[in-house]
């Protein structure tokens, strides 16, 4: 496998993420004024090939599979949204106004679920004093519940290597992250994809 990158750049709006191949002043999909910024963006162009050995095999009958452990977070109209739970590994994007009460709903679903060991809440917009504060405000156990804050993908990542399976893990929130692997500004398109 070989794997060749380059930066290029394109110009994207803001509002509707409609893509143009070079700056305009009103965006011709949205008509928003002023939305459409430039953000450098890295192609990778990877060449492989698929051995003529290459295989899938069933190994189990339809019947046989069990369904997918969800876990309950006895919010029933949250479950329902979720399809009965949250599935183990699944990545959940939770939206609303500022000041909705997303960081609550979350942290009152950290207090209901018994059967995760370890509940990360990793805040980029917050201080950790002031996380602490609402989940002793809402009643979660402390002893339960790991505070971080920081901004940085980096650190994240080197903090959520070292969990077990039975982890579940709150960005809040993830237009305030940043990678430095990418030239772009936090919270620009580019950055939260």
């Amino acid at each position: 496998m070989r794997n060749m990158s380059k930066i290029g750049a394109k110009f994207i709006c803001q509002e509707c993420f409609a893509i143009f191949p070079k700056w305009v002043g009103q965006c011709e999909v949205c008509k928003e004024w002023n939305s459409v910024v430039e953000e450098a963006v890295s192609t990778k162009i990877q060449n492989f090939k698929i051995s003529d050995n290459f295989f899938v095999s069933a190994d189990f009958l339809l019947d046989e599979i069990n369904c997918m452990l969800r876990h309950n977070t006895d919010f029933p109209e949250f479950n329902r949204v979720l399809g009965g739970g949250f599935v183990p590994g699944s990545v959940i994007l939770l939206g609303g106004q500022p000041g909705i009460g997303k960081s609550t709903l979350l942290m009152q679903i950290f207090k209901n679920i018994s059967d995760i060991e370890n509940y990360i809440y990793i805040s980029a917009e917050e201080s950790s004093t002031q996380v602490l504060s609402r989940a002793r405000r809402l009643g979660v156990q402390s002893e339960k519940v790991k505070i971080a804050s920081s901004s940085n993908m980096r650190e994240i990542m080197s903090a959520l290597a070292v969990l077990n399976s039975k982890s579940v893990v709150v960005i809040d929130s993830i237009q305030t992250i940043a990678t430095d692997l990418m030239p772009t500004a936090q919270g620009s398109l580019t950055q939260v994809r």
